[in-house]
């Protein structure tokens, strides 16, 4: 999905929360969790772009070459228990895609994470064009698994749950966050999953009111 090119009005807004992680994305974009601001105009969605020369920006100062960075999020992930990643790595082509299997099981499922880094835009002049500055994009990807692993474990919570939003498809092309969103105003409508226990019960009245009948003789 392209990004909508900046306009004299829409596009030069901050934002109000105050927050240098004040990023909505793209709702519909496979985990691209931190494209821009995202607004409401008459209806409909606009996307900002994201300069590195906004001040809600971090890590604008950063000498760390994407290549760098891409080996220490490896590092982070494995030393989390992370070990199946993989890396669509094509930043000449504005394409970079981690995806990863999370070390966790639910039932025989094996929950995969895709997750995309902001585009953190540098601006263009007279003797360059406009592109994305990874060097930035890739430090807040770093910093946002890393605060997402440690919370998980501080906080005593699955790293699923730390991940939600951006649970893949088995074919990788849609994450949660895209099949969630749009039904919250319809979440009142859905009944509450039960518990463990509750399921449990319920297999164990189910099989009380299995009847051995005796065979017939010949």
């Amino acid at each position: 999905m392209p990004l909508v090119p900046a306009g004299p009005n829409a596009f030069r807004r901050k934002t109000e929360s105050g927050c240098p992680f004040a990023f909505y994305g793209e709702v519909s974009y496979h985990g691209y969790f931190g494209v821009g601001h995202q607004l409401i105009h008459g209806g409909r969605d606009v996307k900002m772009k994201i300069y590195n020369d906004d001040r809600l920006v971090p890590y604008k100062n950063t000498t760390i070459d994407p290549l760098n960075t891409k080996a220490e999020i490896d590092g982070l992930l494995a030393r989390w228990g992370i070990r199946q990643v993989f890396w669509d790595w094509n930043p000449e082509q504005n394409n970079v895609v981690l995806m990863f299997k999370l070390p966790e099981r639910f039932g025989n499922a094996q929950p995969g994470v895709r997750l995309e880094p902001p585009r953190i835009w540098t601006k263009g002049n007279r003797k360059r064009r406009e592109e994305i500055n990874w060097h930035v994009s890739m430090r807040v990807l770093f910093w946002f698994l890393k605060s997402n692993l440690e919370s998980a474990y501080l906080l005593q919570f699955d790293k699923t749950t730390a991940f939600l939003p951006w649970i893949a498809s088995e074919d990788g092309k849609t994450v949660l966050r895209d099949v969630i969103l749009p039904r919250l105003g319809k979440i009142s409508e859905f009944e509450a999953l039960p518990t463990e226990d509750q399921v449990r019960d319920q297999e164990k009245r189910q099989a009380a009111k299995i009847i051995d009948i005796p065979k017939e003789a010949p």
